[in-house]
């Protein structure tokens, strides 16, 4: 029955006298409610609310941002202190003054720098978001605005030109210069539902931003708030940097109502006579139990709670915790639910109850409340399973005990069911509070009697009540049986339970470059003499270590001199510390231990889902509690070091502690290469840079164009480091001995590595540099190494020698590079005689006419570098003199420059003097760089004698074989055709029938294989001449054939031969042949021979001209 049928029955109700503020009815709608006298008349401005409004003015009064979002959960009351603020500051004198009596001084004062208000006060826009575009509601914001009074109107002549946002701004530039007003304040009411609509494509994001920008710009007499429930980002998962952008022109400051200021808030909004004795005794408990888990709690705050009478104060504190769950909406789900009459209600509670009373609404009431009107929504939440749990336990009650033990079993439902966010526990205690008089004798009683019907379940190790969960497994004997498997605890399986991230050295950090941490390890007294002496990179420079003494009997200064003896035995550094409660932490860690058993071998869990929630339960529960227990410790710490040090905030010892160890430690500011193990693109953009060091190093920049990953290795580490300008070039050269020249400390890891390499008499593996540079007081990440190690050879490169798999190395290909990333170990170093003398030019005289440094490396350098460019042949033949052959394999092989210039090349030469040192080693070097030409010469010679070809007549010879392409029926020999074919005199074509020849690429050329190919080529020509006769087709063959028989008839055989001639030969020998015939004529008349003897005589010739043939064919 309605709250109207009783007054016209003369029935009177609590709720006569209890009056709720009307203000809480209803929420605010900011295009309505701003300018409205009576529209927060009754606000609360609470301290989270304060602390947003002078946020807000601190940043406009020390910055230029004018452009702010408040962002917080719906129902958090961001409408409203939108309301406020805009009121505070408004055209209308009479709302201004209403709104700034709800601030506090301090924030006015903070409002009225920021924000100076004068006669007339601040121009006002209002919207109210929609899933629509921004700018058209802007422009009608402004209209509703000018009819309200708040603004001027749109300027009609000056914007006809233009739409949208630019007409707009200009609006807004002309109003906040005005004299009318003394600036202007746009405000966005849920200005997530215009990003909604943005992202859906129904808005302009960059209105947004635009709006932002100019709002910055405008004298700081324009101001834009908006409220949010969610960042801006968070309103689209496509184009994020766009969204970010936006994001970033705007001040976020977040509005969450704290429980206190929510139960505060209920306090103002309820009217009530002051309660009897037994509240107030409920409510300073209630608080003294909060203010257990809260300490900075409010000293007054019995006083609050009393205020929310006839709320009782267990439940006025769960309202504010249940209304953030995922069925409520904050503050407005309080206040709905103080003014609607829905069953089970405030009202309706207030309605059932006699005027006077002094009856409170409990717990149980809400469970009323919950069970009758969220039943559904909590069924769908997190909550649903102990939600479920619960209704199972009151729905068994309701059928098997009276009215009291039932009000017990709901109030401990509703207790249990939200005490992690209420911090408000099932105690006895707690739960006394709920009833007064002999009732609250019956308490303990009622309790008892539902823990033996199972309805409720008592939990020792939290000394609280639970509703119970229908099993009947006994965890508390189980426990007891599986502690005494155990003598102490197992820390490894401890520490899966608390955090154990590594203690980072961020000062190190943000002055080095370099990151380094202490990791972090729990472990006994006992242990802590076995720690290891050497620590993985992985794992840190150093240790944070907790030691639990073994006997926690002993006193915590007497376990601390033990930590402190034993920590001395470890070579990195240690920060250590001994709990006080180290006896709180080992139970913790046995129980936690013995519950694990419980989970994993206790058969009976197995069937048993309700006693598996418990023991899960419990162990979160334990490990919590651990948790909680290693954090008070490391809180109350007293630490001691392995290294003379001032003890002070974890963070600040680490530094100092890597500032100790590190003090050489080059300053690189790059992420990408300054660490140990890199990324993909880490690796390519370091193998670049090395290629680029190599290719460009006289370069600026190193030649890189862009900005490209590597181009920042090389702005942040080389560039005016080790890679400067010299004149008009760039070079590689060390920086000056002086500390404020040298950030990278390059002077002292030259020093080092030069230490290292001693008098040159070994080669020194390169892993063994990076080891010594990873070690104090230098430690260079992994990454960085290579390319300071290149660096410094680059920039000394006549006194130091790089070596390849123990083979001097000249050059540093870009095959090299490679391995040296990726195989280090394959390198070496030597350090060699950095000296130039007057001998040293003499012998070498025309090498150093064209060198820059004339020192033994850079001159053995130079030596390998023209040997090793020969061609592969002429590296291995033996068809060259034996001191040209010795000088060739002793600077191939070489791994000793100084070696190399003094005793092995003087003693292959032998010269007398330096002159003649000089002149036989550059004989040998031409005779080798023009070997391989001289062979293809040569060969080039015999196939033009073979083919006949006369003063290289390169076009007749293509003719020629231009004629046999494709018809030779052989594919090798329409190969060489081919080639001949296309033959213009130059080398390539030489080598490219000998490759043919050979059937390999020159670079695997062989002595053996240039003698198979020449009798291949051989052939060839054969064949191609005896082509030339066969081919008579597109005008003829080009060659005559002559066949003879020549035989005397009276012994042997006859002698047979062919020969062929060129047609344009053969013309010359039938005019020859009228010459012969009349000279041999003469002489056999001359001799008394007749004429017919000639034939004989022409018989004799052929023969010998045939015999003389065949024998040098043999030849």
């Amino acid at each position: 029955m309605g709250q109207l049928a009783l007054e016209r029955m003369g029935v009177s109700s609590l709720f006569d006298e209890v009056r709720i503020n009307p203000q809480y009815q209803r929420s605010v709608n900011l295009k309505h409610d701003f300018g409205v006298a009576d529209s927060f008349g009754g606000f609360i401005c609470h301290q989270s609310a304060q602390v947003v409004v002078e946020t807000l003015a601190k940043q406009i009064s020390s910055t230029s941002q004018r452009a702010f979002t408040i962002t917080g959960p719906y129902g958090g009351g961001k409408s409203t202190l939108l309301n406020l603020l805009a009121s505070s500051v408004c055209r209308k004198a009479d709302v201004r003054d209403l709104a700034r009596r709800k601030l506090d001084k301090k924030s006015l004062k903070l409002i009225d720098q920021a924000l100076p208000c004068g006669l007339n006060g601040w121009s006002v826009l209002t919207l109210v978001g929609s899933r629509s575009d921004l700018v058209p509601a802007l422009l009608e914001a402004v209209s509703d605005g000018q009819a309200r009074g708040f603004c001027l109107p749109l300027r009609r002549g000056r914007t006809k030109d233009v739409t949208g946002i630019e007409k707009f701004l200009d609006w807004l530039s002309h109003e906040a210069s005005s004299n009318s007003s003394d600036g202007v304040m746009i405000v966005i009411d849920e200005m997530g539902k215009f990003l909604e609509g943005a992202a859906q494509g129904e808005g302009d994001l960059l209105a947004f931003q635009t709006l932002a920008e100019a709002v910055s710009r405008m004298s700081g007499r324009v101001v834009l708030v908006g409220a949010l429930h969610q960042a801006i980002s968070a309103y689209s998962t496509e184009n994020l940097d766009e969204w970010r952008k936006v994001q970033g022109r705007f001040a976020d400051i977040p509005l969450v109502t704290k429980t206190d200021e929510v139960v505060e808030m209920i306090g103002q909004a309820i009217s009530h006579q002051s309660p009897g004795k037994f509240i107030e005794q409920a409510c300073l408990k209630i608080a003294n139990l909060l203010r257990l888990e809260k300490p900075a709690l409010r000293s007054d705050y019995p006083d609050v709670l009393v205020a929310c009478s006839p709320f009782h104060p267990i439940t006025a504190s769960l309202l504010g915790p249940v209304s953030r769950r995922q069925y409520g909406q904050n503050e407005r789900s309080i206040f709905s639910f103080l003014s609607t009459p829905d069953t089970h209600s405030f009202s309706d509670f207030l309605l059932k109850q006699p005027p006077g009373s002094d009856i409170t609404y409990t717990p149980a009431n809400f469970w009323d409340y919950l069970r009758a009107n969220l039943d559904p929504a909590i069924s769908a939440s997190s909550d649903s399973h102990r939600w479920a749990t619960a209704v199972d336990c009151v729905e068994r009650a309701e059928a098997r005990v009276n009215e009291f033990s039932l009000s017990l079993v709901k109030n401990v439902a509703v207790i249990d069911l939200f005490k992690k966010v209420s911090s408000i526990p099932p105690t006895l205690d707690v739960i006394a509070t709920l009833y007064a008089g002999e009732q609250q004798a019956s308490v303990v009683k009622g309790l008892n009697d539902l823990c033996e019907k199972r309805i409720l379940t008592f939990r020792r190790h939290q000394e609280a009540y639970a509703v119970f969960e229908g099993s009947d497994f006994d965890i508390d004997l189980a426990l007891k049986e599986s502690r005494r498997k155990f003598q102490r605890p197992d820390l490894d399986l401890v520490a899966k339970f608390f955090n154990t991230s590594p203690v980072v050295a961020k000062r190190h950090y943000l002055e080095k470059g370099t990151l380094r941490w202490l990791s972090t390890h729990l472990v006994f007294l006992d242990d802590l003499q076995d720690r290891p002496r050497k620590l993985k990179p992985e794992s840190g420079f150093g240790e944070l270590v907790v030691v639990l003494p073994s006997n926690t009997t002993a006193s915590t200064s007497a376990n601390r001199d033990h930590v402190e003896k034993a920590i001395q035995k470890i070579a990195h550094p240690v920060l250590a510390f001994t709990p006080q409660n180290s006896g709180q932490i080992n139970s913790l860690a046995m129980e936690l231990m013995a519950l694990q058993d419980v989970q994993t071998s206790a058969q009976e869990l197995h069937g048993d889902s309700v006693a598996r929630r418990e023991v899960s339960s419990r162990i979160s529960d334990v490990a919590q509690k651990l948790e909680s227990a290693l954090l008070l410790a490391f809180n109350k710490a007293v630490w001691v070091s392995n290294r003379d040090m001032n003890l002070g905030r974890l963070a600040e010892m680490a530094s100092s502690l890597a500032d100790r160890e590190f003090p050489s430690t080059p300053v690189v500011f790059n992420e990408l290469v300054n660490r140990d193990s890199l990324s993909t693109n880490a690796v390519k953009a370091r193998k670049l840079l090395l290629y680029a060091m190599e290719k460009a190093a006289a370069s600026e920049n190193l030649g890189f164009e862009g900005f490209p990953a590597e181009r920042g290795l090389y702005e942040s580490i080389l560039k005016g480091k080790i890679h400067v300008q010299s004149d008009d070039k760039w070079i590689f050269q060390m920086p000056k001995d002086d500390d404020s020249e040298d950030p990278m400390r390059l002077n002292q890891l030259w020093l080092v590595l030069k230490a290292g390499l001693g008098t040159g008499q070994e080669i020194v593996p390169v892993e063994a540099v990076y080891d010594r540079w990873a070690l104090p007081p230098y430690g260079i990440r992994l990454g960085l190494m290579p390319i300071l190690l290149h660096a410094m050879l680059m920039a000394n490169r006549k006194e130091i020698a790089l070596y390849r798999d123990g083979v001097f190395c000249t050059d540093f290909k870009e095959a090299y590079i490679d391995e040296f990333l990726a195989k280090p170990k394959r390198f070496g170093l030597r350090t060699v005689d950095a000296g130039a003398d007057k001998a040293l030019k003499e012998k070498f005289a025309t090498l150093t006419e064209t060198l820059t440094d004339c020192s033994e490396l850079m001159i053995a350098r130079e030596l390998v570098r023209r040997v090793l460019a020969l061609p592969k042949l002429i590296l291995q033949t033996d068809r060259l003199t034996t001191t040209t052959r010795l000088i060739r394999d002793a600077i191939k092989n070489a791994n000793d420059p100084h070696e190399l210039i003094n005793q092995e090349l003087p003693e292959i030469i032998g010269a007398k003097s330096n002159k003649d040192f000089s002149e036989t080693l550059n004989a040998t070097l031409v005779e080798l760089e023009a070997a391989f030409g001289n062979m293809l010469s040569k060969l080039e010679a015999s196939i033009l004698t073979d083919l006949e070809v006369k003063a290289r007549n390169f076009e007749r010879l293509k003719l020629r074989a231009s004629k046999l392409q494709g018809r030779t029926g052989d594919f090798k020999l329409d190969s060489f055709v081919m080639r001949l074919a296309n033959w213009d005199g130059d080398r390539q074509t030489v080598e490219g029938i000998l490759s043919l020849a050979i059937g390999k690429p020159s670079h695997m050329w062989r002595d053996l294989d240039i003698e198979r190919g020449l009798l291949v080529i051989k052939e060839w020509v054969v064949e191609f001449k005896k082509l030339e006769l066969l081919v008579f087709s597109d005008g003829g063959s080009t060659r005559q054939l002559f066949q003879v028989v020549i035989g005397s008839g009276v012994k042997g055989t006859p002698y047979v031969g062919e020969i062929s001639v060129l047609n344009e030969e053969a013309q010359g020998l039938d005019e020859l042949a009228d010459q012969v015939h009349a000279d041999l004529l003469k002489r056999l008349i001359g001799k008394g021979m007749s004429e017919d003897r000639l034939i004989p005589l022409l018989s004799y010739l052929g023969k010998r001209v045939l015999e003389q043939k065949e024998s040098t064919n043999e030849d």
